[in-house]
């Protein structure tokens, strides 16, 4: 099985495969959005790599977050459009 890493755009901190960020950047995400986060996570989703598209939408927002903190404006872009796609789907 391949490394996981900090999903928060440009980090590649190594971190266990149930959690979504770094410490430092999961530090960022507001306090509503991490209980998204963790209230849509399924323990089997990092062994089937099937996670539900709610929890997409939550972590896809907890990133949008980070790229805004830092001020990644392309990065900002690409998750805003990636969460229409998927708001789109789960609507």
């Amino acid at each position: 099985m391949r490394p996981h890493h900090c999903h928060a755009i440009g980090c590649e901190k190594p971190v266990r495969p149930e959690m979504l960020m770094c410490v430092a950047h999961w530090a960022l995400v507001y306090p509503a959005t991490q209980k998204e986060v963790r209230q849509h996570y399924r323990p089997e989703q990092c062994r089937t790599r099937k996670p539900s598209r709610a929890w997409l939408l939550a972590a896809t927002h907890a990133r949008l977050e980070v790229a805004r903190h830092e001020e990644r404006p392309d990065a900002v872009k690409y998750l805003e459009d990636l969460i229409e796609r998927l708001s789109a789907r789960v609507g």
